[in-house]
């Protein structure tokens, strides 16, 4: 019995597409990534604030002349910025458009999902339909709640990962 091996040839593409991902899976896991960010973007806060760092742009206002603003760099650890995020947590968050509806669509899923009610429409409509077509199935999903409306960017996600999860795959 004698073995052959057979020589794989790998486009450019595909070691394109291999080299991504072995590098995107070092990466840690995107909350983790957002808190590292976040901590780098408060510390160079911190640190060009106090080197006084400052940028000027031209604003322009319809019926006025444009005008040169400077905007010094301030510090996210300052008291003032600190007081303000606390005392204004709430206009700061729900003056974001999308995230008024967000919390109520949150709620609902929520509760549609531990009632089963979420579960038993998934299976009745989307379980039907070949393995291969749910993601394409999810995009719709996507684009028509992103014109419907710009909450439908985040309530998209939770939809989507309730019919992963329920479908067996990696929400």
């Amino acid at each position: 019995m004698r073995e052959t091996k057979e020589v794989q040839k790998n486009s450019l593409f595909n070691r394109f597409i291999s080299f991504v991902e072995r590098n995107g899976n070092r990466l840690p896991h995107p909350f983790y990534l957002f808190l590292i960010l976040s901590v780098v973007v408060i510390i160079l806060s911190v640190i060009f604030a106090n080197m006084g760092a400052s940028a000027t742009y031209l604003r322009a206002e319809s019926g006025k002349e444009a005008t040169q603003v400077t905007v010094a760099v301030k510090s996210l650890l300052s008291k003032d910025v600190l007081q303000y995020l606390f005392q204004n947590l709430d206009v700061i968050y729900f003056n974001f458009s999308p995230m008024r509806m967000m919390v109520l669509l949150i709620l609902a899923i929520g509760l549609m999902e531990q009632v089963g009610l979420f579960e038993a429409f998934i299976k009745k409509t989307i379980l039907g339909a070949p393995a291969f077509i749910i993601t394409a199935i999810v995009s719709c999903i996507a684009i028509n709640a992103n014109t419907a409306s710009n909450a439908g960017v985040i309530g998209t996600t939770v939809v989507a990962a309730a019919i992963f999860n329920s479908l067996g795959y990696n929400p």
